[in-house]
């Protein structure tokens, strides 16, 4: 009877649950932990990056499998009932198991890549990021380079001498008093070229806007947007992808390298690196520098420290520095995440015809 009973519990320990697979130190939730802060990373690095002047470069996480083993001996552990008291025999078991994963990584480079996050953002991701609850604000300023003479501080690698961003920033603000109350439309409407037959598929989008005509407000929106009209108690503005009647572009999207060199002027750089010249400043007229936390105050601040910060959203360690989204800077914490959802809508056909470069742990 005895030998039967050690028998199952031999047994019954070989076998490693599916519960202790996908929930133990090797488990989904510790894949999933580790890829999407090994993302956040990966995109603070590049944005740290173009702030230096650096070629950003992506390394997409393709696939991840893991393969579980189990190892089982015989080992002296318990005595064995029936067996002389004075020299008692024993017998036991050990039963281990191990994971194994295998990670398939995909470099994102190529023309196709480029091309991807060079394309300006399609007006309905727009229009859908607001429609699901971002702040407009905060996604016409990071998205939107123009609004028909409003800059929204066009910049690229370098800006030599400070952007034009103050009355776009306050079409912004005044965009998100509209939502706040509950009174802001923001539609896209698909456009043909005039006189192109009905069977013609459109070619462009138009960004249409639309806040009642009737509040203290509505006033100031009409300067800075003179174009729209008053339909029905509501004042509504076309803003097309296209120049318009006075040869201007009614709106223009920014693409996902844009953005990035926008928000990299968020990066906070050392004074002796500043020093040795390794990052271009921007200079006012009067010889000054200038603070680009007058353009992205509210959007982005990424600080730098010699230590290793605590408390942190998300650090990187580059060129000698730790650079870092502080765990209580809610404003950047939403524009890093708006950034990488923009980043998941435009790379997504990049990433599909990627190479994968597969590399097995130990």
């Amino acid at each position: 009877m005895w030998r039967n009973t050690l028998l199952f519990m031999i047994l019954a320990g070989c076998s490693v649950s599916s519960k202790q697979a996908m929930t133990g130190s090797s488990g989904r939730n510790s894949y999933n932990f580790l890829v999407q802060e090994t993302n956040n990373e990966q995109m603070l690095l590049n944005l740290v990056r173009l702030r230096y002047g650096d070629f950003p470069f992506f390394l997409d996480v393709a696939n991840i499998t893991s393969q579980f083993s189990e190892t089982t001996k015989a080992a002296a552990i318990f005595p064995i009932p029936g067996i002389s008291p004075a020299n008692p025999a024993t017998l036991g078991g050990e039963v281990s198991w191990t994971s194994i994963p295998t990670i398939q990584y995909a470099p994102l480079e190529g023309a196709d890549f480029i091309r991807q996050m060079m394309k300006p953002i399609d007006l309905l991701n727009i229009q859908q990021l607001i429609f699901s609850g971002w702040d407009v604000d905060r996604v016409f300023r990071l998205t939107v380079q123009n609004i028909d003479k409003l800059s929204n501080a066009r910049n690229g690698p370098f800006a030599d001498i400070p952007p034009k961003y103050k009355r776009f920033k306050r079409l912004c603000e005044l965009l998100k008093y509209y939502q706040d109350i509950d009174e802001l439309i923001v539609g896209v409407e698909t456009l043909k070229k005039k006189n192109s037959p009905p069977s013609e598929i459109p070619t462009g989008k138009s960004l249409e806007i639309s806040v009642p005509f009737n509040n203290p407000n509505t006033e100031e929106l009409m300067y800075l947007l003179p174009h729209g009209k008053q339909q029905k108690g509501r004042y509504r503005v076309d803003l097309s992808i296209e120049f318009n009647q006075f040869n201007e572009i009614g709106i223009l999207p920014r693409s996902i390298l844009t953005m990035m060199y926008y928000l990299a002027f968020g990066v906070e750089i050392p004074q002796d690196q500043i020093s040795k010249g390794w990052v271009k400043l921007t200079y006012r007229l009067d010889g000054k520098p200038f603070d680009w936390q007058e353009v992205l105050d509210g959007l982005m601040q990424i600080k730098v420290s010699k230590a290793k910060p605590k408390d942190t959203f998300v650090k990187v360690y580059y060129k000698g520095n730790w650079f870092s989204i502080d765990l209580a800077d809610t404003d950047s914490k939403r524009t890093f995440i708006l950034l990488l959802q923009l980043y998941n809508f435009q790379a997504i056909e990049a990433k599909s015809n990627a190479p994968l470069l597969t590399i097995p742990l130990r």
